[in-house]
């Protein structure tokens, strides 16, 4: 999460958000506040900022997600996946707010050795494509983090979608839906942010928002923006995402992120 004094950033994983939460620090000020477990409490306490999030293409995201990974980079799912080591704040996390009893069970039964295997090249396709399949309909959903593997969610929800979800709804009570539509129209009623923009269109639509919010730009904070949004940040070494897919998989994103899909227009 990142804060100024007019705005509110929730950053989900992989959509753009470092990148972002730099451009806007070097820009117009702010902090940094990662704590995902303060953020509804500091939404409460900044409920006259604007609130605003990332998004962008599932299919994109998952290429980009497991990419990360091959490159021994990929935060929690990496790790969740690759490695059996337990840590402290991870294990709290999972059993007090997700109150997950089978965390630790799950975790000590993962095939981290296929783990490894899975993520061993960027360049492999197959390997892109056995990875979506586990994380969704084999054992590695039962070690991905945020007891994803665990929630009722999970058997008609993309990871993708659950970590939207998560990120951008109000309490934890949508993991008692039981039905896609149900899940939708949760969302619906119980959305935190006043906008999402698209990774695709970050910079334009970045502007917007802070125009919207007051932000009028100097000459030298925008030569500032424009420099900074033609430096990526914290991206991954991989082919062109269309490449990964086969129909197979194109339909897997499809059906399981369906609620980000249709909510913000995406197409494979």
């Amino acid at each position: 999460m990142y804060q100024s004094e007019k705005l509110l950033f929730l950053h989900m994983q992989k959509t753009g958000g470092t990148h972002i939460r730099r451009v806007l620090k070097n820009v117009i000020g702010g902090i940094d506040a990662d704590h995902f477990e303060d953020k509804h409490k500091r939404l409460s306490q900044n409920t006259h900022k604007y609130v605003f999030g990332t998004i962008r293409n599932p299919w994109s995201w998952y290429v980009s997600l497991w990419a990360f990974g091959c490159e021994r980079q990929g935060g929690w799912v990496y790790d969740n996946l690759t490695l059996r080591q337990l840590m402290p704040r991870r294990i709290a996390r999972e059993l007090v707010f997700f109150r997950n009893p089978a965390y630790l069970p799950d975790r000590l039964r993962g095939d981290y050795d296929y783990g490894r295997y899975l993520y061993a090249d960027a360049m492999k396709i197959d390997r892109f494509r056995e990875w979506l399949e586990y994380i969704h309909d084999g054992r590695g959903k039962y070690t991905l983090p945020d007891s994803y593997g665990r929630s009722r969610v999970a058997g008609f929800t993309g990871y993708m979608t659950y970590q939207f979800v998560l990120q951008f709804a109000q309490n934890m009570a949508w993991r008692r839906c039981r039905s896609a539509q149900a899940l939708k129209e949760y969302m619906d009623r119980h959305f935190l942010t006043d906008k999402i923009i698209k990774l695709e269109n970050a910079k334009t639509q970045l502007l917007t928002v802070l125009e919207e919010v007051g932000y009028d730009l100097s000459p030298a904070q925008r030569e500032t923006y424009d420099s900074l949004f033609s430096k990526k940040t914290n991206t991954s070494e991989h082919l062109p995402y269309r490449d990964y897919y086969d129909p197979k998989t194109i339909e897997m994103v499809r059906e399981k992120d369906k609620i980000i899909i249709e909510r913000f227009g995406y197409e494979f």
